[in-house]
C-alpha cells in the first residue's frame, strides 16, 4: 500500500497551537463533564453524545475514534458532531493522545503497543470527514515509511537479543520490503541504516544456513549473487521430529488403556524451536483440560529417546504451536517470504504416520482456496497423511515449506488439508512471544454476493456499528477480493488497532473506525447467549427479517425481506418474500451448533407450509 508523505513540520507547527486550544476547550467542558457517567462497557451509538465524547477523546482516544464515525452516521446523533470546532478540537486532542501513547510505548520498547497505536494512527491519515482534518493530518505526520521501518527495525534487534533467529528473520523481511516500495521517502541518513541492516543481515542469514534469505537479499545489489541449491530430502526429514504427548490411562468399559498423541514437527528456528499443530498439544495449555499430561519429542535419527519440550506459543482458532527443546534438530526448515502454490504441483508431506519416523510421502495440490477453518483458506492435497502427520512440514521438490499438515478425511481416501505458508508467516512473531495468541476481528460476518461484492449479514453485540446489508467496500484502503482477503487483512494487525473500514449504506458511502477487538473463543457461541434470538437467527441463516407480529423471539412471525447466496437459508431454498415462523433455538455447547426450527410458507412452494431444522456451525469461516 502507498503510504502518503506529508510535511512533518506542519504537523509540529499544529500540535503546538492545538495544545492551547485544548486547554480552554478542557476548561469549557470542565462544568458539563464533571460527575457525568462516562461509558465504559460496550456501547451503541445511541448512547453517545458530546460529553461522553470528550471523556473518550480525553482518556481513550481509540474508543473515541470508534464513537465519533459510529456516531456521523446515526441521523439521530450526527448533527451534534456539526459544530466543526468542536469535532476539530475533540479529534485533535485525541490525535495527540494517541501519538503521545506511541510515542512512550515506542520509548519502552513495549512493540506490540507501538505497533497498535502506529496502525491506528495510518487508519485515521486515510480519513476524509472534514471534521477530522486535523487530527488526519498529526496522524500523517507520524506514520512515515522510515518511523516504520525504524520500528520495525527495533523488533528486529529485540528478538535477536533473544537469540530467536525465526521471528527476527520474519519481521527483517517486512522491513526489507516497505524499504524496497518506498525508498524513495527516505532520507540519506535513513537509506544508510537500512542497507546496514540488510547487509548485517546477509552475514547473519549466512550464519545460520538460511538460503532463502539470503537468496531474497541477493535480488539487491546489497549483497552479491547467490545460487540458491536444492536441499537434499535428508536433510529436510532430520528437521522433522515426533511429538508425543503422554496423557496418562485412560478408562473405558472398565477398562485401562494408555492414553497417547502422536503427532510432528519441524525445526524453525535454529536454537531449537519446532512448529506444530495445536490439536496435538491441546492438553499442555488447554485451561478446560483436567487430566494428566507430559509433552515430549523424538529426534528423526534417535526414535527411541524421550526429549523434553514446552509449548512457547499457540493459537487454537489457526491450529498453531510452537515448541521449544533444549535439543537442537541438525537441519532447520527456515521458512521463506512466500511460496507459489497451483493445482497439479508436485508435494511432500513428511512426518511420523501412526509413529512411523522419518516418513515421506507425496502427491499433488488438489486445490487451493478452501474453506475448512475459521479464517483464511487451506490447501487441499492428495499426499497421504494419516494420524501422526500432523504438524508436519509440506514441502515442494526444492525443499522449501509450503506449508503444515494439519488434517485428513477420515474414511475418504486423498482428500487431505495444509495450512499454506502465507498464514503461518503471520503468526510467527506471535508466536515467539508466547502464550495465547490474540486474534484481531472486527466482529461481523460476510457473505459474497453472486456480483462478487460482498455485504455484512451480521454484527455481534459488543459495539454494534455496521447493520445488515452494509456493503464491504475497503479495509484499510484496499479493495479485499473475497471473504479470505478480507480477513488475511486483518490479521495482521495489532489486536486492539483501529481499521479504516469502507461501506455502502443505502447508497450512501462512509468511512468507519473500527477496533478490530481481541477474541480468544469463539465469538458466535458469546452472541448466542448475548444477543437477541430473531438478530442471531438472521445472522446465522443469512436473511434480513422484517417482524410482522406476536412477541419477538420463538412464537413471532416474520417476513424475509433478503436473502444472502451460498448461507444456509438460501441453501434450504429460503426466498425474499417468504414467511417465517421462528418455533424454536438451540445451541449444542459441546458440538458448537446452533439449530433453529422454523415453518415457512413460500410462493414457490405453492404457499404450503413447511417446517424444519436448520443447523449451522458457530465455527462460522466467514467472520471478519
Amino acid at each position: 500500500m502507498t503510504m502518503k508523505k506529508r510535511d512533518t513540520s506542519t504537523g509540529i507547527l499544529c500540535l503546538e497551537v492545538l495544545a492551547l486550544l485544548l486547554t480552554l476547550f478542557s476548561l469549557m467542558f470542565s462544568s458539563c463533564a464533571h460527575g457525568m457517567a462516562v461509558i465504559t462497557k460496550p456501547y451503541t451509538p445511541t448512547e453517545m453524545n458530546i460529553q461522553n465524547l470528550a471523556a473518550l477523546a480525553a482518556d481513550k482516544p481509540l474508543e473515541f475514534f470508534q464513537a465519533f464515525t459510529a456516531m456521523a452516521m446515526e441521523p439521530e446523533k450526527a448533527p451534534l458532531l456539526e459544530e466543526n470546532q468542536i469535532a476539530q478540537t475533540l479529534s485533535s486532542q485525541a490525535a495527540i493522545k494517541l501519538a503521545e501513547s506511541y510515542k512512550q510505548s515506542k520509548a519502552e520498547h513495549d512493540y506490540k503497543n507501538a505497533l497498535k497505536y502506529f496502525y491506528s494512527l495510518k487508519a485515521i491519515a486515510g480519513m476524509t470527514d472534514k471534521r477530522l482534518n486535523t487530527a488526519a493530518s498529526l496522524a500523517s505526520a507520524l506514520i512515515t515509511s522510515s518511523e516504520l521501518f525504524e520500528l520495525l527495525s527495533a523488533q528486529v534487534q529485540s528478538f535477536r537479543n533473544a537469540k530467536q533467529y525465526a521471528p527476527a528473520k520474519s519481521i527483517m523481511i517486512r522491513a526489507f520490503n516497505l524499504f524496497q516500495e518506498h525508498e524513495t521517502e527516505f532520507n540519506q541518513s535513513a537509506k544508510k541504516n537500512a542497507i546496514d541492516l540488510f547487509q548485517e543481515w546477509s552475514e547473519y542469514a549466512n550464519a545460520n544456513s538460511d538460503k532463502n534469505t539470503l537468496a531474497l537479499l541477493s535480488k539487491t545489489d546489497m549483497v552479491g549473487d547467490f545460487k540458491d541449491p536444492a536441499s537434499p530430502f535428508s536433510k529436510l526429514v532430520s528437521s522433522v521430529v515426533t511429538v508425543y504427548v503422554d496423557r496418562g490411562i485412560k478408562f473405558q468399559q472398565g477398562a485401562g488403556r494408555p492414553d497417547r498423541v502422536l503427532g510432528s514437527a519441524f525445526q524453525i528456528d535454529p536454537a531449537g524451536y519446532y512448529l506444530t499443530n495445536y490439536h496435538v498439544i491441546s492438553s499442555e495449555v488447554d485451561p478446560a483440560y483436567n487430566g494428566y499430561s507430559k509433552l515430549s519429542i523424538r529426534p528423526s535419527d534417535n526414535p527411541d529417546e524421550r526429549i523434553p519440550a514446552k509449548v512457547i506459543g499457540w493459537n487454537k482458532e489457526m491450529d498453531l504451536a510452537l515448541l521449544k527443546s533444549v535439543v537442537a534438530a541438525p537441519f532447520t526448515l527456515h521458512l521463506t517470504e512466500k511460496a507459489e502454490t497451483e493445482k497439479g504441483q508436485q508435494v511432500f508431506a513428511i512426518g511420523s504416520p501412526i509413529g512411523l519416523e522419518n516418513t515421506i510421502t507425496s502427491g499433488i495440490i488438489s486445490a487451493a482456496g478452501r474453506r475448512l477453518l475459521t479464517r483464511g483458506d487451506v490447501i487441499q492435497i492428495d499426499a497421504p497423511v494419516n494420524p501422526g502427520n500432523s504438524g508436519g512440514p509440506l514441502v515442494d521438490r526444492s525443499g522449501k515449506v509450503l506449508g503444515i499438515v494439519f488434517a485428513g478425511m477420515k474414511d475418504y481416501q486423498g482428500i487431505n488439508f495444509a495450512l499454506p505458508l502465507s498464514w503461518i508467516n503471520i503468526y510467527i512473531p506471535g508466536l515467539f512471544s508466547g502464550g495465547s495468541l490474540e486474534n484481531p476481528v472486527l466482529g461481523v460476518l460476510l457473505a459474497r454476493n453472486l456480483d462478487g461484492s460482498m455485504d455484512i449479514v451480521y454484527t455481534l453485540p459488543q459495539n454494534r456499528m455496521f447493520k445488515a446489508g452494509d456493503r464491504l467496500i475497503m479495509v484499510n484502503g484496499e479493495k479485499p477480493q473475497d471473504i479470505s482477503s478480507a480477513q488475511y487483512k486483518i490479521a495482521g494487525i495489532p489486536a486492539g488497532s483501529l481499521v479504516r473500514v469502507d461501506i455502502m449504506r443505502d447508497g450512501k458511502n462512509w468511512q468507519v473506525l473500527k477496533i478490530a477487538e481481541s477474541s480468544k473463543t469463539i465469538p458466535l457461541q458469546d452472541a448466542a447467549r448475548q444477543d437477541d434470538v430473531e438478530n442471531f437467527m438472521a445472522g446465522c441463516l443469512g436473511i434480513k427479517l422484517e417482524h410482522v407480529s406476536g412477541p419477538r423471539g420463538p412464537g413471532s412471525l416474520y417476513k424475509v425481506l433478503r436473502t444472502w447466496p451460498g448461507l444456509a437459508a438460501d441453501e434450504a431454498g429460503i426466498r425474499e418474500g417468504d414467511t417465517i415462523k421462528f418455533i424454536k433455538m438451540s445451541i449444542d455447547q459441546r458440538e458448537l451448533l446452533a439449530g433453529f426450527v422454523i415453518s415457512v410458507v413460500s410462493r414457490s412452494t405453492g404457499y404450503l407450509e413447511r417446517s424444519f431444522q436448520l443447523t449451522v456451525s458457530l465455527e462460522s469461516t466467514s467472520l471478519l
